[in-house]
């Protein structure tokens, strides 16, 4: 459900950057430490960044989530 939900956003507004955070974070989760998704996960992570650097904190307390700092920076 997730996954269509930010593709929904992405489709009208492909820079939202929480969209992409999300996806990244989605992503991230779904791996099970597989090269691509890391890689694919890292490359959301690192577009939502550039476009809001608060992005993940924004996140992060809008959800009441716990994350590391590896997913708070590029």
């Amino acid at each position: 459900e997730a996954a269509a939900d930010f593709a929904k956003v992405l489709a009208d507004d492909p820079k939202d950057p929480v969209a992409i955070y999300g996806r990244s974070l989605m992503t991230g989760m779904r791996t099970g430490g597989n090269l691509a998704g890391v890689a694919a996960s890292k490359a959301d992570r690192c577009a939502a960044l550039a476009l809001d650097k608060d992005v993940a904190g924004w996140v992060a307390r809008t959800y009441q989530i716990q994350m590391s700092q590896e997913f708070r920076v590029c």
